[in-house]
This record gives C-alpha cells, structure tokens and sequence, in this order.
C-alpha cells in the first residue's frame, strides 16, 4: 500500500513539472529597438556631417556591406538615418552612422534612425528610434 501510494505521489511530482515546462511555452524574444545615444558634428561649415551613435537590441546589424539590398533575413538586416524626415544614409555599423547630406551651420536638425531588412523595407512593425534634436 506504502509502495503504490509512493509511485502515485511520484507519478503526480512529474506530472506537475511537465504540466509547468509545457505552459511556460518558448522563452520570449527581445523586442527589437533602435535608440540614439549620441549625435555628435563631423567638419566644419559648409561640409558638415552628423554622427550618430544607436544601441540596438534584439536585431543582428549585418556588418557585411554586401549584403544590403540582399532578400530579407529575419531579425537582421541594417539602419536608416532619417534627417528632418527624410532618408539621409544607411549603416552596417552596429553603434555608429553618417548622415549623408552636407548640413547647414546654425540651423536645427530633427534626427532619427529606423531598423530595416537587407533589401531596406522597413520591419513590420516600424521599428524607429526616438527622435533627437541637433543644432549644427
């Protein structure tokens, strides 16, 4: 009788831990997120340039050039800079960028940087960093 109530109590034990492991389900994903850090000035007037500094997690920037423009990988590809809205460069860089265009000395700049695919679509849905105000 001890011997039965014994292989039923351990029958029950096991039963409860995999009832757990089951429900517990796959360990969940990191969200994916851009954040600027830091923008600092590259040059002088006329030619200057902005250099963006991103943290990214839960997204694998692919730091090989060659593969932009490349069919999607999931939870890979590269990053946009967006300056007033509008594209401005793309980087392979896992923490730093340039923005494209020369900029104007004494004006203000809204920055932003957007995690895209290899073929620069953007993720769904949109992952954007915060924006980040420059005066140059």
């Amino acid at each position: 009788m001890i011997r039965r109530l014994l292989v039923l109590g351990l029958v029950a034990a096991f039963a409860a831990v995999a009832v757990q492991s089951v429900s517990a389900g796959p360990e969940r994903r990191q969200a994916a997120t851009i954040k600027i850090n830091t923008v600092d000035k590259s040059g002088t007037s006329p030619k200057i340039k902005l250099q963006v500094n991103v943290f990214v997690l839960g997204f694998v920037v692919d730091v090989n050039p060659k593969s932009v423009g490349t069919p999607p990988s999931p939870g890979s590809g590269h990053w946009h800079i967006y300056v007033d809205g509008k594209y401005s460069n793309l980087s392979v860089d896992p923490f730093k960028g340039f923005t494209a265009a020369n900029l104007k000395k004494g004006r203000t700049y809204k920055i932003q940087a957007q995690l895209v695919n290899n073929d620069h679509t953007a993720l769904k849905p949109p992952i954007i960093s915060n924006a980040v105000i420059v005066k140059t």
